[in-house]
């Protein structure tokens, strides 16, 4: 869980990513939402903000409670990340090891499906 001020404080090197709002004191609204980082400009300043579709986030308390959104990634990208991954339909994240285990014990057909399929990485690096 992150708080808007801990994103923002953040932002450079969490430019790309997304933030679904989990919990908001003032603007109940925003809570399931999914944010973007945004450099604005105001004239001579420019600062980080959040959007919603190509639009400012306004009144931000700093307090809100933010969790990453997982955008999937292919299975080359995933076990050449070097982290924990996940495939779709798995609850837990992996080594690589265990994938490739998983992955032995399967059909031909369920590992084509598999390798095909959606993979997500978690920011953990492996140990």
């Amino acid at each position: 869980m992150l708080r808007t001020i801990d994103i923002l404080a953040r932002a450079k090197e969490l430019t790309g990513k997304k933030f679904k709002c989990t919990r908001s004191l003032i603007d109940r609204n925003l809570v399931g939402k999914v944010v973007e980082i945004e450099l604005f400009g105001n004239g001579q300043e420019l600062y980080y903000g959040l959007k919603i579709n190509n639009h400012k986030v306004p009144d931000l308390t700093g307090f809100e409670e933010w969790e990453e959104v997982q955008e999937p990634v292919s299975f080359m990208e995933a076990v050449n990340s070097g982290k924990l991954i996940k495939y779709e339909r798995w609850n837990i994240y992996n080594s690589l090891n265990e994938v490739i285990d998983i992955l032995d014990a399967k059909s031909e057909e369920m590992q084509r499906k598999m390798i095909n399929g959606k993979w997500y990485i978690k920011g953990d690096e492996l140990k």
